[in-house]
């Protein structure tokens, strides 16, 4: 099953710098998704489907991937002191194979 993007909010990104989302298809392919301010919700492979939130005054973005009764929750925060941030969460099948990942980062301009 290839991910599939199942909502986009925005088509920019920052004027500061980039936000942007990395999984596993898009990391065979050796390329990342560019995200913009809005939130967005990307449809893994397992069931997993995770939104990204939208940025927030202080430059951070919460992350909420759910299967069910599963859930994992992460942020990440770029601003004038941290310019770059990401955090990767990895997810496995039952017999504890990986089978994805997401990864949400950001690049911001000094």
């Amino acid at each position: 099953m290839v991910a599939a993007i199942l909502a986009t909010e925005a088509a920019s990104g920052t004027g500061a710098g980039r936000w942007y989302i990395v999984h596993r298809a898009l990391d065979d392919q050796g390329q990342s998704l560019n995200i913009g301010p809005a939130a967005q919700t990307i449809a893994l492979k397992g069931g997993w489907t995770c939104r990204v939130g939208s940025t927030s005054v202080t430059e951070a973005r919460q992350t909420l991937c759910k299967n069910g009764s599963h859930a994992v929750e992460f942020s990440v925060q770029c601003g004038p002191d941290r310019l770059e941030d990401h955090a990767q969460i990895r997810f496995k099948d039952e017999a504890g194979r990986p089978i994805d990942f997401i990864e949400v980062g950001c690049e911001l301009r000094r």
